[in-house]
């Protein structure tokens, strides 16, 4: 099998928090244990420092080739909403994930902002993809994180179509119980797709 990990959520804001952190960890520990699966590790261009960082940490347990960089375009930034230039980019995305042949992707964190673009577009076919769930706390405290309006935000349109988009995947990770439970109740998540890891 043929797992493609896409580990844009060490790059971003989310590079130095635990999100980061987290996601670099289980990529190495599934990198680690793979047995006589293949690994593919991707990371974003627009963030070289990071890229260069990824390269150089999984550079002891993976051949070179199996670490690609891919390079979205300038301003493709999921909450700024420019919608084409995010289409654009999340299209090349998906071309490039395809492109490595994958049996499964692995989204290390679907909701990650900044340049990081983790949504496929819907009029392609989809890869199949598993996900690291967190939680749904901006889902589930609406008003805190978006406020009352009726009209909603270039931030909430953003973090409700990355739900959809984890709503969509093949399966999911929870990091716990507690989350696992989240996805369940409040996105109808199917239970016997969705592991506390």
């Amino acid at each position: 099998m043929r797992l493609v990990i896409d580990l844009q959520a060490a790059q971003g804001s989310s590079s130095v928090r635990g999100i980061g952190r987290y996601s670099r960890e289980l990529a190495l520990a599934m990198v680690r244990s793979s047995r006589q699966h293949e690994i593919i590790v991707t990371v974003s261009g627009a963030y070289i420092e990071t890229a260069e960082e990824v390269l150089t940490t999984f550079s002891s347990v993976l051949p070179r080739s199996n670490i690609q960089v891919w390079h979205p375009p300038r301003g493709a930034t999921p909450l700024l909403h420019d919608a084409p230039r995010l289409a654009f980019a999340e299209t090349l995305r998906a071309q490039f994930l395809a492109s490595l042949k994958p049996d499964l992707v692995h989204v290390c964190s679907v909701v990650e902002d900044d340049n990081v673009v983790t949504c496929q577009p819907w009029r392609l076919h989809r890869l199949p993809v598993v996900a690291t769930f967190y939680d749904l706390i901006p889902l589930l405290r609406h008003t805190e994180f978006f406020g009352s309006s009726e009209l909603p935000s270039p931030f909430a349109r953003w973090y409700y179509r990355c739900v959809q988009e984890i709503s969509a995947c093949e399966g999911l990770l929870a990091i716990s119980e507690s989350s696992r439970s989240e996805a369940i109740d409040h996105l109808g998540f199917p239970s016997e797709r969705i592991f506390n890891i």
